[in-house]
């Protein structure tokens, strides 16, 4: 960005060119192309009469004229291919010539004020909050869309769809994650999660708060796999007892599972229990004290759905359904 000539410039690394507008697009004009320091332009900076860049294919740090492309230099060498590049300087954040909507009382919003043009603003809202009806108020949004896919977990407006209330959790933090769990009291998200290529027996437990200045991806607890093509997986969250449940395959046979419970924290663990069959998901019911589970039972070849109380008592069948073969 050039604030003087009230220009923006870009590179093309396909056609290996820079290039400059005005800020409406017009009076396009190409600075330069095909030389042989711009053989793979990456990022570039602008400052007085020069225009300053980034190569991959020289490693190195390159400046030329602004104007016409001329008198070309290296000014650094890189051992790796070089990415962002920027000049720091006072004149580069030119003061606004007159008062802007947002400096007096924040433009009336309640949280974030964004200039637009022509003296223009507009209100918005930090994560897990929306604008309300008056425009410049935000709201907590208690409706939230979780879902997870491979490498992600996104959390999104339910009715804006395509709005993100969360900034995606990305990969190394989410790698196959599932079974996701939502605690409202600390608006933390739990879910199960695999450790990565590196420990293929092994699964996480993850967490990360959505909302505040600590939202660091944690790992609760970690639940080691036996050598099985079997894998038992479930995790529910009891947020009155604020206890996690989840499931694990018996290291003895590979055909059982068991149930546990610990702290949030993952400290404490106790079986609950301990069961002939695979267990594929689980629920709680804190209210009525109640834990629903879906298992599969390799000998008879059926899939059911049990429940019991939640300290493993009172185990009953709900649904049962024989599997083909």
């Amino acid at each position: 960005m050039d604030y003087l000539a009230k220009r923006i410039y870009w590179t093309d690394a396909r056609s290996d060119s820079i290039h400059t507008t005005l800020y409406d697009g017009s009076e396009h004009h190409e600075i330069i192309r095909g030389h042989q320091y711009l053989s793979h332009p990456f990022a570039l900076a602008i400052f007085e009469s020069h225009i300053y860049w980034t190569d991959w294919r020289s490693s190195s740090v390159i400046r030329a004229n602004k104007w016409n492309g001329s008198d070309v230099q290296i000014i650094e060498r890189t051992i790796s291919k070089p990415f962002g590049i920027k000049v720091v300087h006072p004149s580069l954040q030119p003061k606004a010539k007159t008062t802007h909507s947002c400096k007096i009382d924040n433009g009336n919003c309640s949280h974030l004020c964004l200039l637009g043009f022509n003296q223009t603003k507009q209100c918005a809202c930090p994560h897990i909050m929306r604008l309300s009806e008056d425009n410049i108020t935000c709201e907590e949004n208690k409706v939230m869309l979780l879902f997870s896919g491979q490498n992600e977990i996104r959390g999104v407006d339910i009715s804006k769809p395509y709005h993100h209330i969360i900034p995606p959790i990305p990969p190394p933090h989410a790698v196959l994650p599932s079974h996701i769990n939502f605690l409202a009291s600390e608006k933390q998200i739990y879910w199960l999660d695999e450790a990565g290529p590196s420990w293929p027996n092994l699964q996480r437990i993850r967490k990360a708060t959505v909302i505040g200045d600590d939202n660091r991806v944690k790992v609760v607890m970690d639940i080691e796999l036996p050598d099985s093509s079997l894998k038992s997986a479930g995790l529910a969250l009891d947020w009155i007892s604020r206890t996690i449940f989840y499931t694990s395959i018996d290291e003895d046979r590979s055909d059982s599972s068991s149930i546990y419970a610990s702290r949030l924290d993952g400290t404490g663990v106790v079986r609950i229990l301990s069961l002939p069959s695979i267990v594929k998901g689980l629920l709680v019911l804190p209210p009525l004290g109640l834990l629903f589970w879906h298992d599969i039972e390799i000998e008879n070849n059926t899939e059911t759905i049990k429940l019991a109380r939640m300290d493993g008592t009172s185990i009953q069948t709900v649904f049962t359904l024989q599997r083909n073969n």
